[in-house]
């Protein structure tokens, strides 16, 4: 069942990433943009692990910085929000 939650939420997340790119005026700014880079790195580990990359798999480890990342988002928000 997680599995595939997973990897429908990958496909949707590469379709938006690709639409993105098609959309945008100026393509390669979209990709080399902090936000086109966090989209690819969220995606990247799954669609490695479906060509079955045995010696990429270590590549996992984007999720967890991922997840830091997440954290570190949340951390700022509650910041923002009690200072103010």
């Amino acid at each position: 069942l997680f599995l595939t939650v997973e990897y429908i939420a990958v496909l949707i997340f590469t379709v938006e990433y690709i639409c993105r790119i098609i959309g945008s005026e100026k393509k390669l700014s979209y990709v080399f943009s902090f936000f086109g880079i966090i989209d690819l790195l969220s995606v990247i580990p799954t669609l490695l692990s479906l060509a079955n990359l045995t010696p990429l798999k270590s590549l996992r480890a984007l999720r967890i910085l991922r997840f830091l990342r997440v954290l570190r988002v949340a951390k700022m928000v509650h910041i923002a929000n009690s200072s103010a």
